[in-house]
């Protein structure tokens, strides 16, 4: 509760408004003795105090599945409502000479319609200072979210980098390897794994790729794969044309279809499919069935921590993981480019 209603902030917030109500009415508080003026501050931090609790509700509960700008209008009514009614039952209740009076208007009703301002004046401040905390907590959380991501980048280039010999001296073998490579077959493997690579270089200074690179990719890798299982690895891929330019973080595919290769007993008997498609969620699904191996390969799941990061950091969506009997499936959220804030 302390952390959802920002209660530190709460008191200093309505101490200010407070104080600064009472220096307001500086001309009042000249004929007004002690009591009243402790009256008025006290007054004024019960109003905005309940104001500022009720618009917490409101915005950090669940309410009829509206949205957080219908949440936030309903609260700001319901304070104002109870602020209202509040302030005239102390005023009928509390004796004047505690209370600070409102200024003597006619005709009656002016009266009441400065109290309704009054009223509606404690609401709106706290309703801007909450929007003025949740947009700092934005801020703070979106800096250091970039930094996460900076740091995590920074990181996968060091492992790059360690994992590198020599870029020129490995393409110039593969080109020499295809050029006296003898059968068809052996070229296309050379030529495959050196689109591998390749991309992997590529990816030094990008965040995010477009899904037609990224299943280039995967092609190449599955190709290889498929020349080490053969027949007990099949792979399918069914992607529209229309999704080529969303976009997704670069090897999460390929990770995928890793895992599925390392976690699973391939043989003729008992064959692995590899299924990725688009769902009706508009999402890239890799979907693979399950045959488990007699002594289990150790998992730390960090593959899956670091895809699921890397999506929410980028695109703050969320991957979905779906464990079932024969099958185990991963939706990825992938993005236009148009909605995508570098």
């Amino acid at each position: 509760m302390y952390q959802s209603y920002q209660l530190r902030s709460c008191l200093i917030f309505v101490t200010i408004i407070a104080f600064i109500t009472l220096a307001l009415r500086f001309g009042d508080t000249i004929s007004l003795d002690f009591w009243q003026c402790a009256g008025h501050v006290l007054s004024v931090m019960l109003y905005s105090m309940i104001a500022w609790l009720i618009q917490g509700y409101f915005r950090y509960h669940r309410i009829f599945e509206l949205k957080r700008n219908s949440k936030a209008i309903l609260g700001l009514f319901f304070s104002f409502c109870c602020v209202a009614a509040l302030s005239y039952f102390l005023a009928a209740v509390i004796p004047p000479t505690i209370l600070t009076p409102l200024r003597q208007l006619e005709p009656e009703y002016l009266n009441t319609v400065q109290r309704l301002a009054r009223s509606f004046f404690l609401c709106m401040i706290c309703a801007i200072g909450y929007n003025v905390l949740e947009s700092n907590d934005f801020l703070q959380k979106s800096m250091l979210e970039n930094e996460q991501l900076k740091q995590e980048h920074l990181r996968a280039q060091l492992l790059s980098l360690q994992e590198q010999l020599s870029p020129h001296f490995l393409f110039n073998s593969l080109s020499i390897l295809k050029t006296i490579a003898a059968d068809r077959e052996t070229k296309n493997f050379v030529i495959q794994l050196s689109h591998i690579y390749r991309y992997v270089l590529n990816l030094k200074d990008r965040q995010v790729a477009k899904l037609s690179e990224e299943m280039a990719f995967v092609n190449s890798y599955v190709y290889i794969m498929q020349l080490r299982f053969e027949a007990a690895l099949f792979v399918e891929i069914d992607i529209p044309e229309d999704y080529f330019s969303h976009l997704i973080p670069p090897l999460s595919v390929q990770l995928l279809v890793e895992n599925a290769v390392k976690h699973n007993a391939i043989s003729i008997e008992f064959p692995v499919k590899i299924e990725i498609f688009i769902n009706e969620r508009e999402q890239l699904v890799v979907r693979n069935t399950i045959n488990p191996m007699k002594i289990p390969v150790e998992s730390t799941k960090l593959g899956l921590r670091n895809i699921d990061d890397r999506f929410r950091l980028l695109f703050n969506q969320q991957i979905e993981i779906e464990h079932h009997k024969q099958y185990f499936i991963v939706n990825l959220p992938i993005s236009r480019y148009e909605d995508y804030h570098h």
